[in-house]
């Protein structure tokens, strides 16, 4: 198939450090291309991707205050006039600018909580969720369309796998409100444990920021903030577990850190936000907990959690089992659509 795959012009495709819808429209992308697909990424000045053509489009301001819509409307601009030449313009923007080219077939996915007010001008709009949950969502905002399941999948190969653990906890995401991390901070103290804190700063409040800086002590609290992906991948290898705490009002669509824990052999303790449950097999390769408390009382049951397992259930997540399922998705949409 000769495939366009449309990300974000906020941050560059693969990003250089935060990043999550980027990251996985980049390892799709590269899965695409070893499958043998004609793949085009359309994406921000300094993206690339391997063995695939690049339309780059605007530059990224790879931070938040910035008007989204108007970015992509320029980008759009940029691109528009070739989305025509594909058997599937695969969207993952925000707005889904590409339903305005009506000679393009276009699938599209939504990589968080959806904010339209109307589906897309097609009978057939293709739409897909990143998980059960996540569709559940979807279809109750847009009411009368249909959404199907995808899963966000990573480069398991990328991932260093390791069954002897270090002496700390890790809390790896961006440092958010919605993220919680100083709820990691006082479930780690409270639990009498270690706890390296590190995240990208792709955030609305660089003052929640600075909070958060504040409450890592240097002893048993340690600051480490952005990180590089090198740097991640020790964190990530080295950690007896990490500690995932989404806000229970955020409902988190999908969850990719806790994923990359996995696969490095490290269980998870994360409170049940959204997805979570279907990221994450309680007992198996972590913990789903319900309350503060609960965090504590598991973090000191982490060792009953086998690394060979956490790497195990990782492998649903496979950015080669999400380049299957999409595969499916193109051929569905091209021969009906749904």
């Amino acid at each position: 198939m000769k495939i366009a795959l449309v990300s974000t012009p906020i941050l560059k495709t693969p990003p250089s450090s935060y990043g999550g819808l980027e990251v996985v429209v980049y390892w799709l992308g590269k899965e695409l291309v070893k499958a043998g697909h004609e793949v085009t990424l359309i994406a921000a000045k300094g993206s690339y991707l391997e063995g695939a053509e690049v339309i780059e489009t605007v530059q990224p301001p790879e931070k938040v205050h910035v008007n989204w819509l108007e970015l992509e409307r320029k980008a759009y601009e940029v691109y528009k006039d070739r989305l025509k030449e594909f058997d599937v313009v695969h969207d993952h923007s925000w707005f889904g600018f590409p339903y305005m080219c009506k000679d393009a077939l276009v699938v599209h996915t939504h990589h968080g909580h959806l904010t339209w007010r109307s589906k897309p001008p097609r009978e057939k709009p293709n739409l897909v969720a990143i998980s059960e949950f996540h569709k559940m969502c979807c279809e109750e905002r847009l009411f009368g369309t249909t959404w199907k399941v995808a899963y966000n999948g990573i480069d398991i190969s990328l991932y260093k796998y390791r069954k002897d653990k270090e002496d700390y906890y890790l809390f790896l995401s961006r440092i958010a409100r919605v993220k919680m991390p100083h709820l990691a901070i006082r479930v780690a103290k409270k639990a009498g444990v270690k706890l390296i804190v590190a995240g990208g700063f792709f955030v609305e409040d660089m003052e929640y920021v600075r909070l958060i800086k504040d409450m890592c002590d240097g002893g048993q609290i340690i600051w480490r903030g952005e990180v590089s992906h090198e740097e991640k991948i020790e964190l990530l290898a080295g950690a007896k577990a990490l500690i995932f705490t989404p806000s229970p009002l955020f409902m988190e669509p999908f969850g990719l850190v806790p994923v990359e824990a996995m696969a490095s052999g490290t269980p998870v303790i994360s409170l049940i936000s959204g997805a979570t449950p279907e990221v994450i097999s309680d007992g198996f390769s972590g913990f789903l907990c319900r309350s503060e408390d609960e965090m504590i009382s598991k973090i000191h049951m982490v060792s009953e959690i086998k690394p060979e397992n956490c790497r195990m259930w990782a492998e649903k997540f496979s950015s080669h089992n999400m380049m299957k399922r999409y595969e499916q998705l193109y051929y569905a949409a091209i021969n009906e659509g749904w």
